[in-house]
């Protein structure tokens, strides 16, 4: 049996083929793609659970493409690039992939975010709505209001909310938030959470420079208030 079918989105022919000869030796089914308009075209005909997105191709880059992106898709995105500085990451992140991978890379690691990623976006699909006071969360609707305010929220975050919200009144560490949204954690995943955390007050705070539904524990994490 075949398994999920994975996107491969890489203007060079070596990396597609080192992509496709390991995942789909772990049992996944490859689309190639080797620019943006092909990778548009791929996903108009075939029916895909996760794409690995390299940014630097001709004419429509990477991040442009993931940009273009609808915003209730139903696959996550895993960035692959050569370019290892933060603000690639924190960009790529923003724009709504899951993941970022700096080439060169561990095979057996992207592996794991792979089905790491997979597992998350399985779970958010199978899940119900959860409720944090003011705050509700339909993990099969995609769709977070505040109180009857309908907030449209990037896949990350979406993703942050959830997290929260499921462990709402609670303290969730750093490190354990990083873990869960990047698969590693570090101090450039120390940064892209509090850029990830600041955008999302901003559309769910009534006055985002008081925030009273996301709470900062400093040096520890965050923490979503339970009570309305």
């Amino acid at each position: 049996m075949t398994g999920p079918n994975i996107l491969v989105v890489d203007d060079s022919p070596v990396d597609r083929q080192y992509l496709k000869t390991a995942l789909s030796a772990a049992g996944y089914r490859v689309i190639e793609a080797a620019s943006a308009a092909a990778a548009t075209e791929a996903l108009r005909a075939e029916s895909i659970e996760l794409m690995l997105l390299d940014l630097v191709m001709p004419e429509v880059g990477g991040l442009d493409l993931l940009r273009q992106l609808p915003e209730r898709r139903g696959y996550p995105v895993i960035v692959v690039s050569g370019h290892e500085e933060i603000e690639n990451k924190v960009a790529a992140l923003d724009a709504g992939a899951v993941d970022y991978v700096t080439k060169p890379y561990d095979l057996g690691e992207l592996l794991a975010r792979v089905r790491a990623a997979l597992r998350r976006s399985t779970t958010n699909e199978e899940s119900d709505t959860v409720r944090a006071g003011m705050l509700s969360v339909s993990k099969l609707q995609h769709v977070a209001m505040v109180g009857t305010r309908q907030v449209r929220l990037s896949v990350m975050q979406y993703r942050l909310l959830v997290l929260l919200a499921t462990r709402a009144g609670q303290v969730v560490p750093l490190d354990a938030i990083a873990k869960e949204l990047w698969n590693h954690d570090g101090e450039h995943e120390r940064q892209s959470l509090r850029v990830l955390v600041k955008k999302l007050r901003d559309k769910i705070e009534p006055n985002p420079s008081r925030a009273m539904l996301l709470q900062t524990e400093p040096g520890i994490g965050y923490r979503l208030r339970a009570e309305a």
